[in-house]
């Protein structure tokens, strides 16, 4: 009986010791709680749209800013991209808003990711140069301004092999900033798409 005790007795530290662990030290999960390879059937937010994309609802760790979520994937890879277009502002002609925005999410993701790569560059003698076009030549294509991760090839976390955070016009005064992630397995993914287009040639 004293040895039966002794081990029902270690074995419940053990358990407990494993659940310690796992609440000190949870799963890591990707960008807004998707994670890579993830099948969105199964996110009842996500419906399909219209070939590898998918657009959501919510998201399972959403940003309560973001007007606009999508993720792309495939039956054969799952989920390989994410996406959110956040704080949408349809007052910011001189591009303060979103310029300011892009920053602060900047600052956020790089805590968790590392420092990104800068873009602000605007088309030379463009017609769009004046402070007050700022959103319309973001509109037209003429300026960039952006933050990305992973140029170098270097960055692998959580799946993670790209990033960018840009600021995005609509028209001359509409605004928003588009927040994206890139898993490893999109290549493998956009394959697979267009074997599916492929297929109906």
């Amino acid at each position: 009986m004293r040895r039966l005790a002794v081990a029902v007795l270690a074995g419940l530290m053990v358990g407990l010791t494993w659940i310690g662990v796992s609440l000190a030290e949870p799963a890591e999960t990707g960008p807004f709680g998707v994670n890579m390879g993830d099948d969105p059937s199964t996110m009842p937010a996500c419906r399909h749209d219209v070939g590898l994309k998918w657009v959501c609802s919510q998201f399972p760790k959403d940003l309560p800013a973001a007007a606009y979520r999508t993720v792309n994937a495939h039956p054969s890879t799952g989920i390989c991209s994410v996406m959110v277009l956040a704080d949408v502002n349809e007052q910011d002609q001189h591009g303060t808003y979103v310029s300011n925005s892009v920053d602060y999410y900047r600052d956020v993701i790089a805590k968790t990711y590392g420092e990104p790569d800068k873009i602000d560059t605007l088309v030379p003698d463009s017609i769009w140069s004046n402070p007050q076009d700022w959103t319309k030549s973001i509109d037209v294509g003429d300026r960039q301004y952006k933050y990305r991760w992973g140029d170098d090839g270097q960055l692998s976390k959580n799946g993670v092999v790209r990033i960018y955070v840009r600021a995005m016009g609509y028209s001359y005064k509409m605004s928003g900033a588009l927040i994206g992630f890139v898993f490893e397995n999109i290549d493998a993914c956009e394959e697979a798409q267009k074997s599916d287009d492929a297929s109906v040639f």
